[in-house]
């Protein structure tokens, strides 16, 4: 068994690690730990992370302060898919638990499969063809009951009760099932588990199991080489009718089935792929209506350009800008997640910042009241990052950055750079205590000449392999473009991401704003 995690923020973002039944995976800042964070609040070693009877398991190995699962404390979990995990500054989420085959099954199926006698007989030949002749029409028409309809024609070659069809996924999992019996009254399914041991066996068909009462048939349907579904069967209205010697019918009936398959896999397809474009397409309009502020309204004695490049893919960037007699307000941040649940959370996002701005908050107290008004609002396994900067008239910049990649004031008159480092963490998963201590408002004051870039983590992690374009790319075009106009170097940064990604379309969402003094 495996599973595969991959970190979702922090150092390691975009990293991904297996844990193997043999291989325990620690969690901490010794540089022997096999995942490696240097942050201060961690433990030499952690946590840890192991594979048991079929279960990952999370612990805390002694560590003061501890881990959260789906923001939740917890000394120890039972992980399972898609479960977000954080540890310290850090979040990763479980993206994949794998069963190994078992050998000693693999062993005890070839023993029950092999020689099957061959059904050579008239009622045989009488049964597939009246199956055969049932699919045929079946295929003929434009119905909704596609697969129930064809998994029906098959009683006319199998002296079973009950038929039911099980879909794999693209995990090679089982997924949804349909079930029908010979009397077409309503009827339970054959379990999930009965269609994992047909596919764990490696043959076309396989005798599950047999007991004095009844037997359990199943077979693979193939889409080429892959499989897309299971056909199980049993019998349990007359007990013995239905045995291992039925399998040979089973597997001539699966192949039979595959083009019936193949048609419901791509009209599911079809029906995906045009409720996907629809929520895209609302995804879209939501965030076109959220992000509509520009800094050529505002009248404080900054300059300001903004640049905010959507995904293809649509993903989490925010920003918003207020202006009062305090000065100019920023809030830049990045929602983990994509499509419609995150376009929601971004108008969450815009509806909170209207409330908080009137308030007067200092960056710090702006950023907690944000994850207060979170709380119960997201799912456990979503969460965002956001740096707030205010700008005071006489250019004192007050800010505070929870998660966030550094932003850089430029000074003009040298052209040095001061990075305005983040601390790490994340908002929205009610970790406010774990956080609240690490933060504070920090200042820096900018002189005539000066610009300040704020920019979300799209522009830096835009790659080309598994090279990223970077925050040394990001500064050295910083300092070049100085002497620029704002919308010239902003400009200027995203053609070089773009430039180094190979393609206008980056994988994740781009805001960069940037202002002089």
């Amino acid at each position: 068994m495996a599973a595969s995690l991959r970190f979702l923020s922090g150092a390691l973002k975009g990293h991904a690690f297996r844990v193997a039944t043999d291989r325990p995976v620690r969690i901490g800042r010794d540089a022997e730990c096999e995942i490696c964070l240097r942050e201060s609040d961690l433990s030499p070693v952690h946590a840890r992370l192991d594979l048991e009877s079929g279960r990952l398991l999370l612990a805390t190995l002694g560590a003061v302060n501890g881990v959260y699962v789906n923001g939740r404390a917890t000394g120890r979990a039972d992980l399972a898919l898609w479960d977000v995990v954080v540890v310290g500054g850090c979040a990763f989420r479980i993206e994949g638990i794998e069963d190994d085959d078992s050998g000693a099954r693999r062993a005890v199926i070839a023993q029950r499969t092999a020689a099957l006698p061959d059904l050579g007989t008239p009622a045989f030949y009488q049964g597939v063809l009246l199956s055969m002749l049932a699919l045929e029409r079946v295929l003929a028409e434009e119905d909704e009951q596609l697969v129930p309809r064809a998994l029906a024609a098959l009683f006319a070659a199998l002296p079973a009760s009950r038929l039911t069809l099980v879909t794999i996924d693209s995990d090679g999992r089982p997924a949804e099932s349909f079930s029908c019996s010979r009397q077409g009254t309503p009827t339970s399914h054959l379990g999930a588990a009965h269609a994992r041991r047909v596919l764990e066996g490696g043959h076309r068909a396989l005798l599950i199991e047999e007991d004095a009462d009844s037997a359990v048939i199943g077979a693979v349907v193939h889409a080429g080489i892959t499989p897309v579904a299971v056909v199980l069967a049993d019998n349990h209205e007359e007990p013995g009718a239905l045995d291992a010697r039925h399998l040979p019918v089973l597997e001539v009936l699966v192949r039979a089935l595959e083009p019936v398959c193949a048609r419901d896999v791509r009209r599911r397809l079809e029906a995906r792929q045009l409720l996907g474009e629809h929520d895209f397409l609302a995804s879209r309009r939501l965030q076109a209506q959220i992000l509509t502020k520009t800094p050529s309204n505002l009248r404080s004695p900054m300059r300001w350009a903004l640049h905010h490049q959507p995904a293809i893919e649509l993903g989490g960037d925010f920003y918003d800008v207020h202006e009062s007699s305090m000065g100019v307000t920023w809030v830049v941040a990045d929602v983990c997640g994509k499509g419609l649940p995150c376009a929601l959370a971004l108008a969450m996002l815009k509806a909170f910042c209207k409330t908080l701005h009137p308030l007067g908050l200092g960056p710090r107290t702006f950023l907690l009241a944000l994850d207060d008004l979170f709380k119960g609002e997201m799912p456990s396994t979503m969460f965002f990052t956001a740096m707030v900067v205010q700008v005071a008239p006489r250019g004192e910049v007050t800010w505070c950055n929870l998660g966030q990649p550094p932003a850089y004031v430029l000074r003009g008159h040298d052209r040095s750079l001061v990075a305005l480092d983040p601390v790490p963490g994340m908002l929205g998963m009610a970790m406010h205590d774990m956080f609240a201590n690490k933060l504070a408002d920090r200042h820096i004051t900018l002189a005539r000449g000066d610009r300040i870039c704020i920019y979300t983590d799209g522009l830096v992690e835009a790659a080309r392999g598994d090279l990223a374009f970077g925050v040394e790319r990001l500064t050295r075009l910083l300092v070049a473009g100085a002497s620029k106009s704002l919308d010239r170097c902003v400009g200027d940064l995203v053609s070089a991401a773009c430039d180094h990604h190979g393609s206008f379309h980056l994988e994740d969402d781009c805001t960069v704003v940037i202002g002089e003094w």
